[in-house]
């Protein structure tokens, strides 16, 4: 009884420990996804005054 208790918590830990990484994921992509438009800018553009 009591092994197939922690047998079902460990496989609870391991999804909750998935879930984060994949939210981990994604946050890192929208990040970078926000940097984007900063990098593509050329080295030589110039703001119009």
């Amino acid at each position: 009884m009591k092994k197939a208790e922690g047998r079902r918590q460990k496989e609870e830990g391991r999804r909750q420990k998935a879930e984060g990484r994949r939210q981990k994921g994604k946050l890192l992509m929208d990040s970078l996804q926000h940097a984007t438009p900063c990098l593509q800018t050329p080295s030589n553009f110039q703001h119009q005054k």
